[in-house]
């Protein structure tokens, strides 16, 4: 059996960024509750239910430092779907569809 994780990329909540005319733009992370289904995967695979995890994320390029994450974690592949064109959520939900 494949997991398929879907994770999103979240500016940092514990980021110190100051906002304001001099802010800078945040750090992001993966979604804490995304890791948390991640590392879920991870334990079913190490249970012997599971012989691949696949991440996926939407975004620009600029996810690839959380793609980078989510493989040190320990999933197998990720893909990135990029959205310059803004996708809206139905979209979304017909290319998971599709990859499912």
């Amino acid at each position: 059996m494949k997991i398929l994780v879907p994770f999103k990329s979240v500016p940092d909540p514990n980021d110190a960024t100051v906002v304001g005319a001099a802010a800078s733009t945040p750090k992001s992370v993966i979604n804490p509750f995304d890791e948390i289904a991640i590392e879920e995967a991870l334990r079913i695979r190490e249970r012997g239910e599971a012989a691949e995890i696949v991440g996926i994320t939407i975004g620009a390029p600029t996810v690839d430092e959380q793609i980078r994450a989510a493989l040190a974690m320990g999933v197998d592949r990720a893909i990135r779907i990029d959205d310059s064109r803004a996708l809206d959520p139905y979209a979304v939900a017909r290319i998971l569809r599709v990859l499912i």
